[in-house]
């Protein structure tokens, strides 16, 4: 999912239930200022983060900098990038079961299509 919003958006409410406080709150913020599809793309990174990271070390600096008087997701940035990185990720069960296939434009034949058709 850290590399595929559009995935993300579609279990976005069963990720946050499993997240929880912090995210719910970001989640929120994202997608009242910038719309759900954009708010996916930077929770993105996020969920990335998660992966890279660990999600205790994640949640902390996210609450910190959500916290501050000025919520700025670059300050995130900067305070992930102290973490030290864990040897293994837990992956939570309620997600364990998610598959995400990959597809190319390519990979539909559209000739049939009317509304592909140039003309």
């Amino acid at each position: 999912m850290a590399r595929k919003p559009q995935a993300l958006r579609q279990v976005a409410s069963e990720l946050l239930q499993e997240l929880g406080e912090p995210y719910r709150a970001l989640w929120s913020m994202l997608t009242q200022t910038h719309g759900e599809r954009d708010a996916a793309r930077v929770f993105a990174k996020i969920v990335a983060a998660i992966v890279e990271h660990g999600e205790g070390a994640v949640t902390a600096a996210l609450a910190s900098v959500l916290q501050s008087e000025r919520a700025a997701l670059h300050a995130l940035r900067a305070q992930i990038a102290t973490i030290t990185l864990p040897e293994r990720v837990a992956v939570p069960e309620p997600l364990a079961g998610y598959e995400v296939e990959a597809r190319k434009a390519s990979d539909d034949d559209l000739t049939g299509c009317e509304f592909c058709q140039s003309g």
